[in-house]
Order: structure tokens, then sequence, then C-alpha cells
């Protein structure tokens, strides 16, 4: 069995995984701006399972100052506005954009509580 500590380490290895290979993901889909988005999983949306800052890719022990920068980055990433700026010749219909829109509330408002914390 595992110690605390030990879990606790193999936690913050796990999403810290998982962070990467979404980042990973985020930016090769950003390379390919010619290809039309048809579907929400055509998009890599943020790990919503991921708990607390890890949300953001920075552990909950992290600084303030960090946290600060984490949530602010995900936020211009994710804010529906800047997303559909940047991105919005790429969606195949409305019907499509009205579901990302959706979902980036969604993402929005748990970065909001976040940054309350």
């Amino acid at each position: 069995p595992l110690t605390s500590e030990e879990r606790c380490k193999s936690e913050k290895r796990q999403w810290r995984e998982i962070y990467s290979d979404h980042e990973t993901a985020w930016n090769s889909f950003i390379s390919m701006s010619g290809i039309a988005i048809n579907s929400l999983d055509d998009i890599p949306w943020p790990e919503e399972a991921l708990r607390g800052f890890n949300f953001v890719g920075v552990s909950d022990s992290a600084s303030k100052q960090e946290k600060r920068r984490a949530i602010k980055r995900s936020l211009l990433r994710w804010h529906p506005d800047k997303f559909f700026q940047r991105l919005a010749k790429r969606f195949s219909s409305p019907d499509v954009f009205s579901l990302c829109e959706s979902k980036m509330l969604r993402i929005a408002r748990r970065l909001t509580e976040l940054s309350e914390l």
C-alpha cells in the first residue's frame, strides 16, 4: 500500500500528465488553422475531472501569483468572445457554434470560481 505522501506524489504526476497532454492537443488544434470544427469532439477541451487548480495546470499549493497567471491564461483561452474571435471561421455550422458556446460558458464559470478562491 502507498503512503499518503506517495499517493499525493502519484496524483500530482497524473494531473500534470493529463494537463500536459491537453496542452499538446490544444497546440496541435490551434496550428491546424484550415481544419473545420464539425463537432464538440474536434476541440481539445480541458479535462473537467481535474480538481481545484489542477484544472488550470498548477497545484493547489502553488503561490497565489502562479494561480492567478494560470487562471488568466485559461480565461483568455476559453472566454467565448476570445475563442470565437480566434476560431469563428472554422465552425462548420451555427449548431456546432452554439454547443461550443454552452460548454465554454461552463468552463468560464469554473475558472471564475477558481479566481475567487
